[in-house]
């Protein structure tokens, strides 16, 4: 795989296309440079450097890297980007990369509405998120291994059998198709695998989630004594600690709250004040109903 480079000079009409190594970030460098100085000694003016990529697989690190290195980063909602639907759509990176180019330009015009950015957070914000994103995809793989269970099953016109129960393994064997036959030893066989599948699927999500208790016990010890300028982690500890003391918000959902909406800066208001509202009201120690 490589990257594919767009760049446009100021006042030129001509796009040049460059490839590069995929995470080769000082080659992207030493690009943007040399297209800087040529720019540079053609006209004789100061100028801004202006970067921008799709958010997709190369995540954020790359937007941390370009701004550490002195240039302004637009990571672009690639769903934001204008697309005419009536014409037939050709999908190749060369093109891609082209149309962000119109749109960073007219987004550098004056026109907000040809993109949406994505609002890029710190490595430790980052790092946070990975628990409950975890837990959210294990928990999906859950009911698909459950629900795969039960189809094979009702495929032999069995029902009332619940594949997470802990005897299920046991029962297998005693089971009885619709028409009165046992079960076929490559049928059992199967949901067995699945079985042992299922369990370690739940293991890894208890792990997940004794971890996220453990971080609201550590919030409630630290909540006290938390302040606005003291260090990140026990902040988010304690904001999360303290949504919990609301009823109907558990460890759950505070921890995506506070990790996945709180850190974000947010253009309309009444979202921000609705966000703001519940975290003040978890301060001040009430309780909603």
């Amino acid at each position: 795989m490589s990257w594919v480079i767009c760049v446009k000079h100021p006042g030129s009409g001509k796009v040049g296309l460059h490839a590069l190594k995929t995470s080769d970030t000082r080659g992207l460098i030493v690009l943007i440079e040399r297209h800087r100085v040529n720019v540079l000694e053609k006209t004789e003016s100061t100028f801004q450097v202006l970067c921008c990529y799709e958010a997709c697989f190369e995540g954020l690190w790359l937007a941390r890297c370009l701004e550490t290195s002195g240039y302004e980063t637009i990571v672009m909602d690639p769903s934001s980007l204008l697309v005419n639907h009536k014409a037939r759509q050709r999908m190749t990176d060369r093109i891609d990369t082209k149309k962000m180019i119109r749109a960073l330009l007219a987004h550098d015009r004056g026109d907000s509405q040809v993109l949406s950015s994505v609002q890029v957070p710190s490595v430790a914000e980052e790092d946070r998120k990975r628990l409950l994103r975890e837990r959210k995809r294990l928990v999906k793989q859950r009911t698909s291994l459950t629900n795969t269970m039960k189809g094979l099953l009702r495929l032999q016109g069995i029902t009332g059998v619940d594949p997470p129960s802990k005897n299920f393994s046991e029962r297998l064997g005693a089971l009885r198709t619709g028409d009165g036959e046992p079960l076929g030893e490559a049928a059992q066989g199967e949901l067995r695998r699945l079985r042992v599948h299922l369990d370690l699927v739940q293991d890894r999500i208890d792990v997940v989630e004794v971890q996220r208790d453990k971080m609201v016990h550590q919030g409630k010890l630290v909540v006290g004594a938390c302040a606005d300028d003291c260090d990140s982690p026990d902040r988010t500890m304690a904001r999360i600690a303290l949504l919990t003391d609301l009823k109907g918000i558990g460890a759950n959902d505070a921890t995506l709250l506070v990790n996945e909406v709180f850190y974000r800066k947010f253009e309309n208001r009444r979202l921000y004040e609705r966000f703001s509202s519940v975290y003040n009201v978890a301060s001040s120690g009430h309780t909603l109903s």
